[in-house]
């Protein structure tokens, strides 16, 4: 199953593997699920590591997430969300330039297929699932990943 999740999900998952390099999503892990992660997401998790050491990080994301661009496809399904994404913004008070970001984020995970989308924030989700996707909320507690949760299948 395909899945996605936002930027502070990624930059929290390689937290927990700081001393490998490697990222930390047991949950992904145990279920052989496609992470898809968009190129929207990557710039935030990127001011986080050192200049010299970007191209290490892009490749270690490369090899462990299927990293996927804000593309003309994804900018349909933008489109198409934007009324319902722009009134939940401002019921909620984000910021346009915020709500855009994850709007993007969320478009291109539905364009490529995710079935799920994880975050911590609440109008990601709402924006999910106007998408179609299913939304849960995922926190970080200590260095653990956690999420209520479960998988039935």
């Amino acid at each position: 199953m395909r899945i996605s999740f936002d930027a502070k999900i990624l930059i929290w998952a390689s937290l927990d593997r700081a001393d490998t390099g490697r990222f930390s999503l047991s949950l992904i892990e145990e279920m052989n699920w496609v992470p898809v992660i968009s190129t929207i997401a990557v710039p935030e998790y990127l001011t986080g590591v050192e200049d010299t050491k970007h191209a290490e990080a892009q490749k270690i994301l490369e090899q462990q997430f299927e990293i996927c661009p804000f593309d003309l496809a994804a900018s349909g399904v933008a489109a198409q969300l934007f009324g319902p994404v722009k009134a939940i913004a401002r019921q909620s008070g984000v910021s346009r330039v915020d709500m855009k970001a994850v709007l993007m984020i969320v478009a291109t995970a539905k364009i490529r297929r995710a079935r799920r989308f994880y975050s911590h924030d609440n109008n990601a989700l709402k924006y999910a699932r106007l998408a179609g996707m299913e939304a849960h909320q995922l926190n970080k507690r200590g260095n653990t990943l956690t999420t209520e949760f479960a998988d039935p299948e």
